[in-house]
């Protein structure tokens, strides 16, 4: 009957929308669980196994902060893991299973975690094969562990999209490339200037042949940084404006931002050059308009705007304009990376030592201590980079409380002696700072037993090819001239000040060379040397 026939119809339909609702049940289910997996898969590389891997490898270092530095990158990476895990899960989610990420901005974002998952599996690589660099550095190095914001900052993913589908390069070469400009990063992080060098600038090339302007730029800019590694300034300042002007030409702003950063420190640093100095830092500053994030909101290139024009000033000696540039850079750190922020200590290093150049011992005072409290926090305080700031702590002493000085000197270098060796670049250089201290205080006669054990040890010291020399040789090697000439040794003066000519760079030709300071005092000392004793009172001459 017609009743019995609309009957089954409704059924029909009924059974039909409960089948449809249980296959969209199970599919739901089906790609919730994908996502689930698509986020837990990090942790294949972070089990137990590996951990016990890791852990072995940095207690085999001997370091005595080795078992320390280990619980604090463990604590750290643990959070990290889980935070990777939670993130890809909800963007898998938001685009597979809520449809509010378009698929071609969903792709560009898992290629972001793709990336940071890569970098993981090579960190975790290294990090069973950890060395004593790597042990020391671990706990910064992993407080602020690849930043995973970018990943879902879809403003920013969004212009980098724009940016790529307007070069039109195919995807496979373009992760070829990015891949490469990865392992150039690597390489030149680990040392090896020259070669991360030469594999940047044949990427840098192969990218312009093929229309990939933005990469071609990022290449470029590694390159020029390798060879500011290497000294190789001109060669350095050609490669960071090439880097510039395919930054422009491909419409890539941040591109463009970074290279004119480099370029200004590069002319205010090593040329000297207020001017062009300048200039270059205005048009980062443009640039960064168009990529800045909205106001409160963390923002790397705001850090690194505000470091840069700090830099600038304290270069050219705007020191108040310097140090209030500092903390708004610190305070745009502390938002990117957190109240620990490692690049935060640098610059509350950098406050402190611009106020001890200008007398302001109680601004510099407040500054160590800042650094201390985050390095302390970060490190533990039997540690290199905490010790460091303890030699603030003695230095601003020497000013503050003469008295106390020596025993925070002694203090000091027992910490450094135990945690690094009694030869280590580190308990060197307290050494060095409390010779300073005693020749200030006391004269060269107090100084020099800690002078020529600094002597001793950098004399025997070996460096890599490439490795910077620390700043303060020259210094200990003048030093220490003057006070072996104040004592009669002419031939010992004469050998440390030498000494210092020849591991100078090589002064550039014509009238504007700028000599520099050390190499004025060696010559000044050299001079002393080879000047005869007054007869009348048969004394060497005083050590400039």
């Amino acid at each position: 009957t017609p009743r019995r026939i609309g009957l089954a119809a409704v059924a029909a339909v009924a059974l039909g929308l409960l089948a449809s609702a249980g296959w969209q049940a199970r599919e739901h289910a089906r790609i919730d669980a994908a996502c689930v997996a698509e986020g837990q898969a990090i942790e294949a590389l972070w089990t137990e196994e590996r951990i016990a891997q890791m852990r072995e490898a940095f207690l085999g270092t001997g370091l005595s902060f080795a078992a320390d530095s280990w619980s604090r990158m463990e604590g750290n990476i643990d959070r990290w893991v889980a935070d990777y895990a939670r993130e890809r899960t909800a963007l898998c989610r938001a685009g597979e299973l809520e449809g509010t990420v378009e698929p071609d901005l969903l792709a560009k974002a898992r290629d972001c975690f793709d990336e940071r998952y890569q970098g993981f599996e090579e960190a975790t690589n290294e990090w069973t094969h950890a060395d004593a660099q790597l042990v020391t550095r671990a706990p910064a190095s992993t407080y602020d562990y690849s930043p995973l914001d970018g990943c879902t900052d879809f403003t920013v993913l969004e212009r980098r999209l724009a940016l790529e589908r307007a070069e039109g390069v195919s995807a496979a070469d373009r992760e070829r490339l990015r891949e490469g400009w990865q392992a150039t990063r690597s390489r030149n992080h680990e040392g090896d200037a020259e070669g991360a060098r030469a594999q940047a600038h044949a990427l840098a090339e192969e990218a312009v042949s093929l229309g990939a302007l933005s990469l071609a730029s990022a290449l470029s800019l590694t390159e020029c940084d390798a060879l500011m590694r290497l000294h190789r300034i001109d060669e350095a300042q050609v490669t960071c404006e090439r880097a510039f002007t395919q930054a422009v030409v491909g419409s890539d702003h941040e591109g463009a931002f970074h290279s004119a950063a480099a370029l200004s420190s590069l002319a205010s640093l090593h040329r000297r050059d207020r001017a062009t100095a300048k200039l270059w830092l205005d048009l980062a500053e443009a640039h960064h308009t168009f990529v800045r994030a909205p106001e409160g909101q963390a923002d790397g290139g705001l850090a690194r705007l505000h470091s840069a024009r700090a830099y600038f000033a304290q270069d050219f000696g705007e020191f108040d304009t310097a140090i209030a540039e500092f903390r708004q850079a610190i305070a745009a750190y502390v938002l990117v990376q957190g109240e620990y922020s490692d690049m935060a200590s640098y610059l509350w290093l950098s406050i402190a030592h611009i106020a001890m150049g200008q007398g302001d011992y109680r601004t510099a005072q407040e500054a160590v201590e800042e650094a201390g409290r985050i390095r302390e926090a970060v490190f533990g305080v039997l540690h290199p980079e905490s010790i460091e700031v303890e030699m603030y702590r003695a230095a601003i002493l020497n000013e503050l409380s003469p008295q106390e000085v020596d025993q925070a000197y002694a203090r000091t270098l027992e910490h450094a002696t135990a945690t690094s060796g009694a030869e280590s670049p580190l308990a060197t250089s307290v050494t060095f700072d409390w010779g300073r201290s005693l020749k200030e205080r006391k004269g060269c006669e107090a100084a020099r037993e800690r002078f020529e054990a600094v002597i001793a040890v950098i004399t025997r010291a070996t460096r890599e090819p490439g490795e910077l020399r620390p700043v303060w040789y020259d210094e200990a090697y003048l030093l220490t001239a003057g006070c072996r000439l104040e004592a009669g040794d002419r031939e010992g003066a004469r050998t440390l000040a030498q000494r210092v000519l020849d591991e100078s760079p090589p002064i550039e030709e014509g009238e504007d060379a700028e000599v520099s300071p050390q190499i004025e005092r060696a010559r000044e000392l050299l001079a002393a040397c080879d000047a005869e004793p007054d007869p009348s009172t048969d004394e060497t001459p005083p050590s400039p």
